[in-house]
């Protein structure tokens, strides 16, 4: 039998500003961990394919996106930081193979838009390996490249737009140990001019005369693979980091410039990974696929913020004007007042064959909620070959006359019995303020029986016992019902355990050990056709 999942993929315009989170679509197609702040209106991102570039010019709110021509990044590249110094100036690092297979490392400028690049002269060489790029203004940069395998980092500045270069001497630079730097944003910060940026070796290199001279910090860690941190003045900051990509987080703050480090242990902060302090609020924030948190007292503890629960969240800025500024994948989120939530689908379910009920927290705008091509309902067929999707079109769409919290869905054809999985994208509260169209406040899950099923085999048909179970659970036939195989799905309807089985009669009993976590899981009974009999919830405990 092949079992099937439903996914509503639930799609609104608005253009209301609140108060509250919003939302906008920077045409970027992955993660996207490089941002660069201009002003308050113009703002460059880009995600980690390393293809395109989007440029807002109101503050986040609308984007265009400018692929990278052909002819600007030709042959095997990898793109590090980028740096904009207005909406049609940016600088960025590359480093990889000309279409010739020879090696062209270097800083590379664009002056329209980002659509075409063309290296500059005079910073790095065939062998180097640069990471970064920051300019201060039109005219004043720095180029930052691994000082592996030499013993110091490859520094260079420029005054002039880049047009000459000058290499920073060893003598004006600590000792680089051979270590080299990771070229993401999540690796370099600016802080009233100060620039600082990571190492493999977990340190922090700091100047604060524009990459002419630097300085290192020692930091607890030991490598920058996991390794953030930020800075709110010269002496005060944060690093957070861990061992390994799944490894406890560790939380140290410095108020001496990062001579002395004192370890934070007043919270959780296992969903810790990029940091950014906001100078504006004196708070901290940090961005994973765990979602947004935030710390008011200095990284002791940190709170989760509701709206963003397990959305995948990558690079942030604070605008000038304040406004905070997240990227996610291929969206943007933005807010004055980062503490708002945003209305969530709570449940959802399907009280006819070809009817589902989506249900919301708060009341839902009329004109988001009832346009039926804004809704995109897509069944994933699982079987032994792998996940095929089709189409099941929705006839209609309506928010509820008496409960405005519900959206009453309508399909061509009816809605298959399993796990039906309702995810919705842009929907737009009476307040206009839109639901998040990620993570958990976004969907919801839950199974749809047949009807030939529960209905029709009754309990005491059909007992399944202990229920909930720790280790084992017995399914006991207490009439000849055609039984010939069994499947277990998990609450998000993924299959765990599946077995066939012969010659079940009356008073046959079937015991299954429990080999899997706690919580809810449902059993599926199947005929020889394939069909289901029956459905049951089961609950696991340890």
């Amino acid at each position: 039998m092949r079992k099937l999942y439903l996914i509503l993929t639930i799609c609104s315009l608005s253009g209301i500003i609140t108060a509250q989170w919003q939302m906008s679509n920077s045409y970027q197609t992955s993660y996207i961990d490089n941002i660069s702040v201009v002003n308050s209106n113009v703002v460059w991102v880009a995600d980690q394919l390393d293809k395109a570039v989007s440029i807002s010019k109101d503050g986040g709110q609308s984007w265009i996106k400018n692929d990278y021509q052909t002819g600007s990044f030709v042959g095997a590249y990898t793109l590090g930081t980028f740096s904009a110094v207005n909406d049609s100036v940016a600088y960025i690092i590359a480093a990889g193979l000309d279409a010739a297979g020879s090696a062209n490392n270097g800083v590379f400028k664009t002056t329209n838009g980002g659509e075409n690049w063309t290296k500059l002269s005079g910073a790095f060489t065939a062998a180097s390996f640069p990471n970064f790029v920051y300019f201060w203004n039109i005219n004043e940069g720095v180029a930052i490249g691994d000082a592996y395998p030499n013993q110091y980092f490859e520094i260079y500045t420029t005054s002039n737009a880049g047009q000459t270069w000058d290499k920073v001497q060893d003598s004006n630079q600590a000792n680089g140990n051979a270590e080299w730097g990771l070229n993401s944003g999540a690796h370099l910060r600016v802080v009233n001019g100060t620039i600082y940026f990571t190492t493999s070796g977990g340190r922090i290199f700091k100047s604060a005369d524009k990459g002419k001279n630097w300085t290192v910090i020692n930091t607890p860690a030991t490598s920058n693979n996991y390794l953030s941190f930020d800075f709110k003045n010269d002496n005060e900051g944060m690093v957070v980091f861990s061992n390994t990509a799944e490894g406890e987080k560790f939380v140290y703050t410095t108020v001496n410039g990062g001579a002395d480090w004192t370890q934070q242990t007043g919270g959780e902060y296992w969903f810790l990974r990029q940091i950014k302090y906001d100078a504006s609020r004196n708070i901290y924030f940090s961005t994973s696929s765990f979602g947004l948190a935030y710390s008011s007292d200095n990284g002791a503890t940190w709170t989760r913020h509701p709206s963003f629960i397990n959305i995948s969240l990558g690079g942030l800025q604070i605008l000038p004007n304040n406004k905070v500024l997240i990227g996610g994948w291929g969206s943007i989120y933005f807010a004055y007042n980062y503490t708002d939530t945003n209305p969530t689908v709570t449940s959802a379910d399907s009280p006819d064959n070809n009817k589902i009920n989506v249900y919301f927290s708060d009341d839902i705008d009329a004109a988001s909620g009832s346009v039926a091509s804004k809704f995109l309902v897509l069944r994933a067929i699982h079987d032994e070959s792998g996940i095929k999707t089709d189409t099941i079109p929705v006839a209609s769409a309506v928010v509820d006359a008496v409960d405005k919290k519900k959206i009453v869905l309508t399909t061509a054809e009816d809605v298959p019995f399993d796990t039906i999985t309702v995810r919705t994208y842009e929907i737009v509260s009476s307040q206009g303020i839109p639901v998040l169209f990620s993570g958990a406040g976004s969907r919801a899950q839950f199974i749809k029986t047949n009807n030939t099923g529960l209905d029709d085999v009754s309990a005491q048909s059909l007992k399944v016992y202990p229920n909930p179970a720790k280790d084992i659970v017995n399914i006991e036939l207490n009439e000849n019902l055609p039984v010939s195989g069994l499947k277990i799905f998990n609450a998000t309807g993924q299959l765990i355990y599946q077995h066939q089985y012969f010659n079940l009669n009356r008073g046959s009993k079937i015991t299954i050990p429990l080999n899997m976590n706690s919580g809810v899981y449902y059993l599926q009974i199947t005929n020889q056709n394939g069909q289901t009999i029956a459905t049951r919830k089961l609950i696991k405990q340890e």
